[in-house]
């Protein structure tokens, strides 16, 4: 059986306590705690996180608001590591937008006063430059701080997932699991080929026996969901499909805000796994 340690212990412990990806629950779990780390005085006052956080200029849509709402949860009431992290965003933000050169925009200007032609070739020309500015002001040059450390997290999770799954009497105990989200199925299948595995086989079957079962079972509810909404089983006693609608959401979308936005298309995030 796995030897349990520091790494195969969360698995061991979404497998236990997940309603469904066990993935998802430990990438929720540590979204939560990130939340309320990124509010300590050791963080905010750390001039390398703070460098990553105006590279980002401040943080994805999602973290924005769940670091506000944390911000004023019962865990931390005044508002003040947000208000410190937005200041020094919006300072960075003016200073960008006041360096704008003024030429740029007499350029533009000036475009507008020639003929017709060359005017709307300056004119796209300089409008490209000045939206490229302007984009790189506020949008930033690097990811949200908080999703690189969420991608991390999760990239060592899959690959501990796939070092266990290679365990007999593990692959047993999962394939009687709540099994993935498709999204985390999709990147264990792409862990498992980037590494070189004694056992691929027998781990992609075991991903797949579990994730159709997942998948049969979300029809099943939903079928039966879609049934007793029709007028003659409006009385039928209600069951398991209640929920099917939540259950297939997180089957087909994983937990709200997984990979909001890829880092594939990019180069691998730098490993963030118990940095600041």
């Amino acid at each position: 059986m796995v030897e349990k340690n520091l790494l195969t212990m969360p698995i061991l412990e979404g497998m236990k306590r997940a309603e469904g990806c066990l993935l998802c629950y430990l990438w929720l779990k540590k979204e939560k705690e990130l939340m309320r780390r990124m509010l300590v005085d050791e963080i905010v006052m750390n001039p390398r996180f703070m460098d990553e956080v105006l590279a980002a200029k401040g943080f994805c849509n999602r973290h924005m608001h769940l670091l506000y709402e944390t911000a004023y949860d019962s865990y931390a009431e005044d508002g003040l590591a947000y208000a410190l992290y937005m200041r020094v965003v919006i300072e960075r933000i003016i200073e960008q937008f006041q360096s704008l050169s003024p030429s740029l925009l007499n350029q533009i200007k000036e475009s507008i006063s020639r003929n017709i032609l060359v005017r709307m070739r300056g004119l796209r020309k300089k409008f490209s430059s000045l939206r490229s500015v302007l984009e790189k002001a506020v949008e930033g040059e690097t990811h949200c701080p908080i999703c690189k450390r969420l991608w991390s997290f999760d990239e060592t999770r899959l690959s501990t997932l796939v070092s266990m799954l290679q365990d007999e009497k593990f692959r047993e105990e999962f394939e009687s699991s709540k099994g993935l989200c498709l999204p985390h199925f999709l990147s264990a299948i792409r862990v498992i080929d980037e590494s070189n595995l004694e056992n691929p086989a027998e781990i992609i079957k075991a991903l797949l026996t579990v994730e159709t079962r997942c998948l049969k079972l979300a029809k099943r509810y939903l079928s039966e969901f879609i049934r007793k909404q029709s007028w003659e089983f409006r009385d039928d006693p209600a069951g398991s499909e209640v929920n099917a609608n939540h259950v297939v959401l997180n089957l087909l979308a994983g937990a709200e805000g997984l990979y909001c936005r890829s880092y594939r298309a990019f180069s691998p995030p730098e490993n963030h796994e118990g940095k600041s």
